[in-house]
């Protein structure tokens, strides 16, 4: 099975390719919504800093790889059921991440979703999730702790980039014929 592992800052635009992925029938999977559930059981509230100090901490406890493992037995499961021979994975935050999914047997493309930092502030500020930063100061700190996780070494080393400042109808386009080039393999 192939993965195609997706990575990039936020606001930069994973959000696009999930949404691409789906339209074309493709299982996809969040990362961080594994982090998200544990954090709910606990009764945590969700917000820019809980997100990243609550991944911090469990990245600090259980290695840098914690959430791949946390969602590989869901993502053979599901793509089981689907029989498909292609998922994608939004989210990817390290290289140990990546290393992980290739440890358990899966092939792996990396894909980088770019734009910069006035953009994706921007973006944010109109979606309005509620573990998007408020302030331009609290945007760069949740950048930078992403960053020290190992997103930027992630990004520098994807096989596909895009550049994600144009318009949404622009990305999409790009994406799905990455996408129907990988499923026609």
């Amino acid at each position: 099975m192939l993965l195609v592992c997706v990575s990039g800052m936020r606001g930069s635009g994973k959000s696009l390719f999930s949404e691409v992925g789906k339209e074309l029938g493709i299982p996809t999977f969040e990362m961080s919504q594994n982090v998200v559930d544990l954090m709910l059981k606990t009764d945590i509230l969700i917000t820019n800093y809980s997100l990243r100090e609550f991944s911090d901490a469990l990245r600090a406890e259980r290695g840098k790889d914690a959430v791949a493992r946390m969602m590989v037995s869901k993502l053979k499961s599901d793509v089981a059921a689907n029989k498909s021979e292609l998922a994608i994975i939004i989210g990817i935050r390290s290289p140990e991440e990546v290393e992980y999914f290739l440890s358990q047997g899966f092939k792996v493309k990396t894909a980088a979703i770019l734009a910069d930092e006035k953009i994706r502030f921007a973006r944010v500020q109109i979606r309005r999730r509620p573990e998007d930063a408020k302030t331009i100061v609290d945007f760069r700190w949740a950048d930078g702790t992403e960053l020290g996780w190992g997103l930027g070494a992630v990004l520098d080393s994807s096989e596909f980039k895009l550049n994600n400042e144009g318009t949404p109808s622009e990305a999409k386009k790009k994406i799905a014929d990455f996408l129907r080039e990988l499923q026609a393999r």
